[in-house]
């Protein structure tokens, strides 16, 4: 099970191989929006390595790669919890959106999402090849209905796709629908003109 929120101002969380890396939005910084830089910081964060304590070693803390991430042995069951709490008690709702063969298009859903007011968090559960079972889909629903969020199940389609493709495709509806990251300079790949 992979969730995940994929907003700047909003937390990734990943469950891989029972260890959860969470991007935390209040301290996260210098994020680079491509997949090596992000990949480098959840290995660090998978791996364990020390994060430098901000009261003896604030420089350190400040350019830590790991700053703003954190890896924690736990079911699923809790990191979806966790990935479902809301920040504060400012206004906008926790959306999760339960990836679904037979759900809404995505992009109707997210339209959707947009139109229902401020989102606080946005959780999506993306299965893998095989999908969720309808015991795991009921049992990721009544989590995230007893935390208090909304509750969509949604489809990238027809086709089966291995869990990191669905996620390529849902960062792209989630850019195109919820927000876009602005790129200083987008990559040059003509090489050799």
């Amino acid at each position: 099970m992979l969730a995940f929120a994929a907003s700047p101002q909003l937390s990734f969380e990943a469950k891989v191989y029972g260890t959860t890396p969470r991007r935390k939005p209040d301290t996260s910084r210098g994020l680079v929006p491509d997949e090596p830089h992000l990949a480098e910081r959840v290995r660090l964060a998978l791996n364990g390595e020390p994060m430098p304590d901000p009261s003896q070693e604030p420089e350190a803390w400040c350019t830590s790669p790991l700053r703003g991430m954190e890896a924690r042995k736990r079911s699923t069951k809790a990191a979806l919890k966790a990935a479902l709490r809301k920040a504060d008690e400012s206004p906008g709702r926790v959306v999760m959106l339960l990836l679904d063969a037979d759900g809404e298009p995505i992009a109707e859903v997210l339209k959707q999402v947009r139109r229902g007011g401020a989102v606080q968090g946005l959780v999506v559960l993306v299965g893998d090849h095989r999908g969720f079972t309808g015991e795991d889909m009921e049992k990721y629903e009544k989590v995230a209905l007893s935390s208090g969020a909304d509750v969509i199940r949604a489809s990238l389609g027809g086709t089966t796709l291995l869990g990191s493709h669905a996620i390529v495709i849902l960062q792209h509806y989630l850019d195109e629908h919820m927000h876009r990251c602005e790129v200083a300079k987008q990559v040059d790949y003509g090489r050799g003109r």
